[in-house]
């Protein structure tokens, strides 16, 4: 039968109901496409309200053993530094991990976990700037994990920097060596010395190099 007979077969039907019998008919032969019809209304009101005020993520950033996990850091201070690159971070924002830590309370099981979960970040691009004390720094740059930064950074920061550049083992300059006066330590994300790089396969490369740029001239 006809979709255009069967819904002239159901009109037919209905005429002869009342308000009630009607409802019901609907209800039994109608409810599949109505619940896939109210599900469809349901996903698509919830998908809108949560677009509201969302932020697209232009970068991502991983700080082992930082400081945010006990103190209240100043993320808008790293925000800040985009806008000063040029960036409208109206709608935008850096994705700031700092949830992996090692070696601090000794733990070989956990230690462990947090490598595998930094080697897979590594291995899909799925971070940008990586920030870590010199040994869990050290851990990657030996696999050649980080971008040549003489070929990113300006020749006037290069030549700021020179004392502070991080080479593994003599290579490339990989890393920038921060310390109390950078903005990351401002922030309150570190109190010690720590390393800072741009991953080799970033998929936002070109915002981590205006971000590490950024970082270095508000850190002179």
């Amino acid at each position: 039968m006809k979709l255009s007979e069967i819904i002239s077969h159901d009109r037919e039907k209905m005429e002869k109901m009342n308000r009630k019998q009607k409802l019901q008919f609907i209800w039994d032969y109608y409810k599949f496409p109505i619940i896939g019809i109210a599900a469809a209304l349901f996903i698509g009101i919830t998908a809108a309200l949560n677009s509201i005020g969302r932020k697209d993520v232009i970068m991502y950033a991983v700080l082992v053993n930082s400081d945010a996990r006990a103190i209240e850091c100043d993320e808008a201070a790293l925000s800040s530094l985009m806008e000063k690159a040029g960036y409208d971070m109206s709608r935008k924002k850096i994705d700031i991990r700092t949830d992996l830590n090692m070696g601090e309370q000794y733990s070989p099981e956990k230690d462990a976990e947090t490598l595998q979960v930094l080697t897979a970040l590594f291995a899909i691009s799925d971070m940008d700037i990586y920030v870590a004390p010199k040994y869990y720094f050290d851990i990657f740059a030996r696999d050649d994990g980080f971008a040549d930064l003489s070929q990113i950074l300006s020749e006037e920061l290069m030549k700021k920097y020179a004392g502070s550049l991080y080479s593994y083992n003599g290579g490339k300059p990989c890393g920038i060596i921060l310390d109390g006066s950078s903005v990351l330590h401002k922030a309150g994300y570190y109190h010690g010395e720590v390393i800072i790089g741009i991953v080799g396969n970033a998929l936002n490369g070109q915002t981590a190099a205006d971000f590490l740029s950024a970082l270095l001239k508000a850190s002179q």
